[in-house]
């Protein structure tokens, strides 16, 4: 059996996906979508991924 690799969502990838379930607004959104992983991300207890994230959403 083939594991599959996790990628991070991006608001790209995020926006395809809405747009393929039919939202009203994929893109607003997606936006507020990727506000939230940031802040949650931001806020991780792994000091490694809240640095790597702590440049993002300036």
């Amino acid at each position: 059996m083939k594991k599959k690799t996790k990628t991070e969502p991006t608001l790209k990838s995020m926006t395809a996906l809405y747009k393929k379930r039919g939202f009203k607004r994929p893109a607003a959104h997606a936006k507020q979508y990727m506000i939230g992983y940031t802040a949650e991300k931001k806020g991780s207890v792994n000091s490694k991924t809240v640095k790597k994230w702590s440049k993002k959403d300036k």
